[in-house]
């Protein structure tokens, strides 16, 4: 196998060609560059909107009923959520997503069985809702005290995880209303 390495991407912090020694080229890995001090306000403004939007939607869970089975309603304003799925208006089948605000609403209410009536992946979307909490916390404290954020593959597979719970969710219940 031709292996070509360029020349920047071997020379190591010794001022040599990686390998040069041995006639048989290294990989070096690549050295991650430090965040620039203005990418820090940007990242603080991108974690404080998430924690508001994750509290946000907490909130209006935690004051929202659901009424008959099938509406969501914020008491406090006296105003009942609309039906948003055009893909069960068009199509006549429940979407990836339906059922899951009332599961929401009634998992933050402990009402875990009906949660899981309506949509499975609920249960999961309001422990990474409350997993929001700590992590956006933890990520803003890091940036004010001169830190960079964490992040990484373990964020991104959580979000994956979540999105593929939520998908398996709508899956069983096909299967169930179909058989």
């Amino acid at each position: 196998m031709d292996v070509r390495i360029a020349e920047a991407a071997t020379i190591t912090a010794r001022g040599r060609t990686a390998g040069a020694s041995h006639g048989v080229p290294e990989v070096v890995a690549p050295v991650r560059r430090p965040r620039r001090s203005n990418d820090m306000p940007r990242a603080a403004g991108y974690h404080a909107a998430a924690l508001v939007v994750a509290v946000g939607v907490l909130l209006m869970a935690a004051t929202a009923t659901v009424h008959d089975g099938r509406f969501v309603v914020l008491p406090w304003l006296d105003f009942t959520l609309p039906d948003l799925c055009w893909w069960r208006r068009l199509l006549q089948i429940e979407c990836p997503g339906c059922g899951l605000t009332r599961s929401l609403v009634c998992a933050v209410h402990g009402r875990w069985k009906l949660a899981v009536g309506f949509h499975p992946g609920g249960i999961v979307v309001l422990a990474g809702l409350v997993g929001q909490l700590p992590y956006r916390s933890l990520q803003l404290a890091r940036i004010a005290s001169g830190r960079p954020s964490l992040g990484g593959r373990w964020l991104r597979v959580t979000g994956w995880g979540l999105m593929l719970a939520v998908l398996a969710g709508w899956l069983a219940r096909v299967v169930a209303t179909a058989g």
